[in-house]
């Protein structure tokens, strides 16, 4: 409770087992509190006597000039505060400012305390100050919104969100706040196939995998793989399943019979037998062997010139 200066601990404390009617609520009751502790967040759902013009709150109805306009139709817009039409509220200056008050979400859990997720403005909020107060970033790796990509809220952006953004659009699952924020890659307000596209494309660039490899397969374009002496051969891998990472790394088990380069390009050196593997580069116990002989060279025709005799 030391990460919340705002909010009085004992005020934190006492709310969560009055409002929490059971673990569930208790826990998104927290979860409320701490946006008021941590965020500096108002509530949603009443004015009574909360700083006007906050984070997320405002009296501005312009999309393109409300403070969170960034975040319009990416999960947010601008939604009355539900407790009636007129509201007077004691500014932080001790004015009192009547009229009408709006929040980026009717979704959020700032307006409900015992269900629903922080909405975007609200998240980057306390994302913000717990990267002031702990030191840690806690966004995942994106350009352009460090949400964004992160479908199941974990932190990060890999292959775990790009299953959960398929099964979305498989499925044509229709999102609002938050988890559409985060799965719409375009900012076209769906989540769609080209947001699917998008992410993997992403992944993609970043060299992390769709899914985990689960084996690997080696073929060579001589068939069997039998090599003379300093003849040379290729062979070639590919990571099951398809959507995995299709790097793998390449390894004679005995240079001194045939090496092996980084693209699968076998050259002989001694006769004698080996084997030559291709392991996953996203998983190390993941690979596949292909077996070599190398033969002696042939030999080199030659030929005796005898003169021609008149």
């Amino acid at each position: 409770m030391s990460y919340c200066p705002i909010l009085d601990k004992n005020g934190v404390l006492f709310n969560c087992i009055v409002m929490g009617a059971n673990f569930t609520d208790y826990l998104n009751t927290l979860k409320h509190e701490l946006g008021h502790g941590i965020g500096g967040l108002s509530d949603e759902y009443a004015m009574m006597n909360k700083p006007y013009e906050n984070t997320n709150l405002t009296q501005n109805t312009d999309t393109a000039k409300v403070k969170w306009s960034q975040y319009i139709n990416k999960g947010t817009n601008i939604y009355l505060v539900p407790d009636g039409p007129t509201y007077t509220a004691t500014g932080g200056n001790g004015t009192t400012v009547v009229g009408k008050w709006y929040s980026p979400s009717e979704t959020c859990i700032m307006r409900n305390h015992v269900s629903g997720e922080y909405d975007p403005v609200c998240l980057n909020a306390m994302k913000t100050a717990l990267n002031t107060i702990t030191g840690v970033t806690l966004t995942a790796d994106w350009v352009g919104d460090p949400m964004v990509g992160d479908v199941n809220y974990d932190g990060y952006v890999n292959a775990e969100d790009y299953t959960a953004l398929k099964t979305i659009v498989d499925n044509k699952t229709t999102l609002t706040g938050i988890a559409l924020y985060n799965a719409d890659m375009n900012a076209d307000g769906y989540a769609d196939i080209t947001d699917l596209n998008l992410l993997e494309l992403y992944l993609n660039s970043k060299n992390i995998p769709l899914t985990k490899p689960t084996g690997v397969v080696i073929t060579s374009n001589l068939g069997s793989m039998t090599l003379p002496m300093g003849s040379v051969g290729a062979l070639s891998a590919i990571v099951l399943p398809e959507l995995a990472l299709q790097a793998v790394t390449w390894r004679s088990n005995n240079p001194s019979v045939a090496t092996v380069s980084s693209s699968g390009i076998v050259t002989g050196k001694y006769t004698g037998n080996t084997t030559i593997t291709a392991t996953a580069t996203a998983d190390a116990n993941i690979s596949a062997s292909y077996p070599v002989t190398v033969t002696p060279a042939a030999p080199n025709a030659k030929f005796n010139l005898v003169p021609c005799k008149a």
